[in-house]
C-alpha cells in the first residue's frame, strides 16, 4: 500500500512538470545589461570656499607700490594715457568689524586721461578701483571718487589725497575712503624728468589709508 500511494504521487508530480511552461531563457548573443551606477560627486569639487563681505572700517598704516603711464609721460604729449596705480597695503587692522583680522590688500586704481602731457599728471580726474584682501576669505572692495588733491608727503614727495565724495561697495561698504599716496620724488623732479626723456613709471614712497 505505501509503494501504491509513493507511485502515485510522483505520477502526479511529473504530470504537474509536463503541464507548466518551460522557463525562457535569454539568447547567449544578447545579454541583459546591467543599470550603470552613476558616478557620486566629488565633495572636493562640489565644496567652494567660504567668503565674508566685511562690515566696519580697515585702516592700512604703509602703502607702497608704483604708478604707470602708457604711453609714457612725455613733454606735450597729445595721446590718451591711461595711468594705473598699483598699491600694497600693510600693517592693517579693523574696527567695528566681523572681520578680526586683515593680513594685507592690494588696491589697483586706473585712471584714463586725454592726453600723455607732462602737466596734466596733477589734473584731478574721476578714479574707480579694486582692493582684493588677504586673506582672500575676504570679499574684494570696490572704490570709486570724483577727483582727488595733490599734497606733500612727509619725505617731501609729492603725492595724490582722495578728494571726498568716494563711494565703497563690496566689503566695507558705507565707510568713507581716506586715502594719501606719497611718491619718491617731488613735483619739479617729476616734470624735469617727464620732459627729458618722459615718464612710464614712477614709485610710491608711502602713505596710508582708512577704508
Amino acid at each position: 500500500m505505501l509503494v501504491v500511494l509513493v507511485v502515485a504521487v510522483l505520477v502526479l508530480v511529473l504530470r504537474a512538470c509536463a503541464g507548466s511552461s518551460p522557463a525562457k531563457s535569454t539568447s547567449a548573443g544578447s545579454p541583459t545589461p546591467s543599470p550603470t551606477a552613476s558616478p557620486a560627486p566629488s565633495s572636493a569639487a562640489s565644496a567652494s570656499p567660504s567668503v565674508t563681505v566685511a562690515t566696519g572700517t580697515v585702516t592700512c598704516d604703509t602703502l607702497t607700490g608704483q604708478v604707470t603711464f602708457s604711453p609714457r609721460a612725455i613733454h606735450g604729449g597729445t595721446s590718451p594715457e591711461t595711468e594705473v596705480f598699483t598699491l600694497h597695503g600693510s600693517g592693517c587692522h579693523t574696527t567695528g568689524s566681523n572681520v578680526s583680522e586683515v593680513r594685507g590688500g592690494t588696491l589697483t586704481i586706473t585712471l584714463h586721461r586725454a592726453n600723455n602731457s607732462c602737466g596734466t599728471v596733477r589734473e584731478s580726474v574721476p578714479t574707480a578701483g579694486t582692493i582684493v584682501w588677504s586673506p582672500p576669505s575676504i570679499a574684494p572692495s570696490q572704490v570709486s571718487s570724483p577727483g582727488y588733491t595733490v599734497g606733500v608727503g612727509p619725505g617731501g614727495g609729492d603725492g595724490f589725497v582722495e578728494g571726498g565724495g568716494a563711494v565703497v561697495t563690496g566689503s566695507f561698504a558705507g565707510a568713507h575712503p581716506q586715502l594719501s599716496v606719497y611718491l619718491n620724488e617731488t613735483a619739479d623732479a617729476f616734470l624735469a624728468a617727464c620732459r627729458s626723456s618722459g615718464v612710464s613709471s614712477v614709485a610710491v614712497a608711502n602713505g596710508s589709508g582708512t577704508i
